[in-house]
């Protein structure tokens, strides 16, 4: 399914949730820091780093509003957003899953910027990747 992850993650009142700095917290920043944390009781398995390693890049491809995750890729990331955040940001990823990957209605050939539509898998990001540093 395709999400915007640009989109600001609310607070309880409905406003948007803002960083330090006042800018707007989005949930590619959420998703971001919560496949890249951490945790002092957590081992992670190198399968599972190179997945959150895999899914970080496809977050910074282009055309962040129109990024495509797998039913499995957004299980994966709520598992690390509910063990790295608080109830309320847990929940609003939820939410945005739940909301946000509703499909939209299919343009062709092009969409309605005049960008190409390109669907991105985990194995496509990596050879890109790879095709980058070469």
């Amino acid at each position: 399914m395709r999400y915007n992850i640009l989109q600001p993650v609310k607070e309880y009142d409905g406003s948007e949730a803002k960083d330090s700095d006042g800018k707007p917290i989005t949930f590619k920043t959420v998703f971001t820091t919560a496949l890249n944390a951490t945790l002092r009781d957590e081992v992670l398995e190198a399968e599972k780093k190179a997945k959150c390693y895999l899914l970080t890049n496809r977050l910074y491809l282009p055309h962040p509003e129109k990024t495509v995750l797998s039913v499995d890729e957004c299980a994966f990331i709520k598992e690390r957003v509910g063990k790295v955040y608080p109830p309320l940001v847990y929940g609003r990823a939820v939410d945005f899953f739940e909301q946000a990957g509703k499909p939209e209605p299919e343009q062709a050939p092009e969409d309605a910027d005049g960008s190409e539509d390109t669907e991105v898998t985990t194995e496509g990001a990596a050879r890109a990747q790879r095709r980058r540093k070469k």
